[in-house]
């Protein structure tokens, strides 16, 4: 068996290092702020305003009319932790706050020339970075909301996981035990026909058995199924059954790592394990070396199944054909794929062309 392999290289994302870079500082930068700005924003606010005072009263004299600037501290950290209300409060109250500390200095001059255009500048920008601070709020909301349901979803998703896996773990189990059922039933017979019957049954139901066994192994939670991996076990199982009667099984599967779903999985199951013991059935006891191919691979949007043998092939239409139930299985499968099937037989007689099955059927999503 061969299987394609599709090799990618990452290529740089333009600005992918400053993004790195920002993700790093956004915890200890949005940590700073709900310390500052949130739990002790009262304090902050305080810290700000004395610290403001301390500058203009103590270094006013070198600053002179430069002092003024400082006003903006206590109004940045009112906007920030008290919003729109908070930042128009501390411009409003900026320009009184300057002049009555220039007074206390002994210096009325530093204050600004023309009050009025400082009382507007100072309620402007105190609004400003309310109106800035009272979005990032709403941001850092919808953040954690958007977090927390993220949380209940992945909680939620987990959960549903769990119950699939118990799900197929119980199907798995349950087709176990119909398959054990069936072979203790063969024991008690001695019918040849009863016997291959139930040697029929016992292959599809381990069809059905794989696809869950597949859903519930080392690669569980995919809620899909490799094709590769399944035609291998399915095919190995038959392999194994019909040693002894010298017949080679061949199998190819090119998807380029496609996984299929189970709802097309288990279809395609039966209708393999159906094509295969026809071609065994025709074959063996006919040709000397009966060899039987098998060919799965995806390309312009579809999935297309080649089965092949070098038997004598047979007539499709036939009565027998069309009435029997492998036949009207692998029709009424292949309709349940949405795919088309056709046969094809051998022209000649002997194990000259052999029979020919092919079926296609549409790829529902990429998988990779």
């Amino acid at each position: 068996m061969s299987r394609d392999t599709e090799g990618y290289s990452a290529a740089p994302v333009p600005g992918e290092g400053r993004s790195r870079i920002a993700s790093i500082l956004d915890r200890p930068v949005n940590r700073l702020h709900h310390l500052l700005f949130t739990r002790y924003r009262g304090l902050s606010l305080a810290v700000s305003v004395a610290a403001y005072a301390a500058i203009v009263l103590g270094l006013g004299d070198d600053l002179a009319i430069s002092s003024n600037y400082f006003v903006a501290l206590p109004v940045l950290v009112a906007a920030l932790g008290f919003s729109v209300p908070g930042g128009l409060a501390a411009g409003a109250l900026g320009l009184p706050a300057n002049l009555l500390l220039f007074h206390l200095l002994g210096h009325p001059e530093y204050s600004p020339a023309n009050k009025l255009i400082a009382e507007c500048f100072g309620a402007v920008l105190g609004f400003s970075l309310g109106y800035v601070a009272h979005n990032f709020r709403m941001y850092e909301t919808e953040l954690r909301g958007r977090s927390a349901a993220e949380g209940e979803l992945t909680e939620a998703l987990q959960e549903k996981d769990i119950l699939l896996k118990e799900l197929n773990h119980r199907v798995k189990n349950n087709l176990a035990v119909i398959k054990s059922i069936a072979q203790l039933q063969r024991s008690r017979s001695r019918d040849p026909d009863f016997l291959a019957s139930i040697d029929r049954l016992v292959e599809r139901i381990h069809a059905i058995a794989l696809v869950h066994e597949q859903l519930y192994g080392p690669k569980e939670g995919t809620l899909a199924v490799d094709p590769a991996s399944y035609l291998d076990a399915l095919i190995g199982n038959l392999a194994a059954s019909y040693r002894d009667m010298g017949v080679e099984m061949i199998h190819t599967v090119r998807v380029g790592g496609r996984l299929l779903d189970p709802e097309d999985a288990t279809p395609l199951g039966l209708i393999v394990n159906e094509a295969l013991n026809n071609s065994i059935k025709h074959s063996v006891g006919v040709c000397r070396d009966p060899v039987i191919s098998l060919e799965l691979e995806a390309a312009h949007g579809e999935y297309r199944l080649v089965v092949e043998d070098n038997g004598p092939g047979f007539d499709t239409e036939a009565p027998e054909a069309r009435e029997g139930l492998g036949l009207t299985m692998i029709r009424a499968l292949a309709r349940q794929m949405d795919g088309t099937i056709r046969f094809e037989k051998a022209d000649g007689d002997g194990c000259v062309e052999g029979a020919r099955l092919e079926l296609r059927w549409p790829i529902r999503k990429e998988s990779q």
